[in-house]
């Protein structure tokens, strides 16, 4: 059913191999299959996609996305809330 190498994934032994439970607590093995027999069932990985992956070069500096940063505003002090700012 199970080899020694299963891995209980949850429980008291949650970690701990079969062989080494079966050595430390037989009973708890017998308990497992009389009250939670699914903890034995492993679940299957999901298959690879059979389609090989596509390569994607990186964008040209031209399609670059911007580098984050704002330009410099030296005109700060000029300018006020709804544009130029006259001084009279």
């Amino acid at each position: 059913m199970v080899d020694d190498s299963f891995i209980f994934p949850r429980g008291k032994y949650e970690g701990k191999s079969y062989g080494l439970v079966k050595k430390m607590n037989p009973q708890y093995i017998e308990w497992c299959k009389e009250n939670s027999p699914n903890i034995f069932k492993v679940k299957k990985k999901p298959e690879a996609t059979k389609e090989p992956a596509v390569r994607k070069e990186p964008p040209s500096d031209e399609d670059a996305p911007p580098s984050g940063r704002l330009p410099e505003n030296n005109n700060f002090l000029n300018e006020g809330p709804n544009g130029k700012l006259t001084h009279d």
